[in-house]
């Protein structure tokens, strides 16, 4: 691969220099002998973009690649549920390690070859790469809380049959295990979007993050500024409660 970035690289500079090599040393020697060379100069457009086309696939097999490293680490996002189900766990308040880790093998891409390449080429690369990396998250993300809502409602009617609380506990937050786990992949997703813009890219940038947003956010029953709010609320009641007796 490091072979193919170089040739992006240098192809991408080829491609700037040319039209100056052609009206300084070409067109300049050609005037002699025809005054017009309108059509030459079509013809060198014509062949000047039919090798920038070239790139294109030399930038797809670059993409498909650093985008397996990149999203074999989105799997682990399926481990949230253990994490939270019948464990206790406080209410999640920062990102998964799968967020950090996802992002690795794009920052050693960059670490390797970013001076090989132009700053817009890159930006161009960078946001293929997230854009292919967001329909893998959104698909992950979306069996997660499909399997998450089979799994409350399930919950849900065991404890209607049972008529009791048992199989679906609530924390003292007043968050279900359920909730949380949604919460968590929330704050993932907050965080990825982090991470696109650190790397210059806006996020409208990258086709499907504004769904993959959407959808996680619209499950969340509670954000974290209102979990902020009733802590402060429960606070006060017990401080009154203490002051009482």
């Amino acid at each position: 691969m490091a072979q193919m970035i170089f040739l992006i690289g240098d192809v991408d500079k080829l491609y700037e220099k040319l039209p100056s090599m052609f009206t300084k040393c070409i067109q300049v020697k050609l005037s002699s002998i025809c005054k017009d060379t309108s059509f030459l100069t079509e013809s060198f457009e014509e062949a000047r973009s039919k090798l920038i086309e070239l790139q294109d696939s030399f930038c797809s097999f670059i993409v498909k690649q650093v985008c397996g490293l990149c999203s074999a680490h989105l799997k682990s996002a399926n481990d949230i549920p253990r994490l939270y189900r019948r464990t206790n766990r406080e209410v999640p308040s920062k990102s998964s390690n799968y967020v950090q880790n996802a992002m690795k093998p794009l920052q050693l891409f960059i670490q390797e070859h970013g001076d090989v390449l132009q700053s817009s080429r890159k930006q161009q690369l960078f946001a293929d790469i997230f854009t292919h990396i967001v329909q893998e998250y959104h698909s992950v993300s979306s069996d997660l809380l499909t399997s998450v809502k089979k799994m409350e409602e399930s919950l849900k009617r065991l404890k209607m049959m049972r008529k009791s609380d048992v199989g679906l506990p609530q924390s003292s937050q007043g968050l279900s295990d359920d909730d949380k786990i949604r919460l968590q992949l929330a704050i993932d997703v907050r965080k990825f979007g982090e991470q696109i813009v650190s790397l210059g890219v806006e996020k409208d940038q990258v086709k499907g993050y504004a769904e993959l947003s959407e959808l996680v956010e619209s499950h969340v029953k509670k954000t974290s500024d209102e979990l902020l709010t009733e802590l402060k609320k429960i606070a006060k009641v017990r401080e009154a409660e203490e002051y009482n007796s």
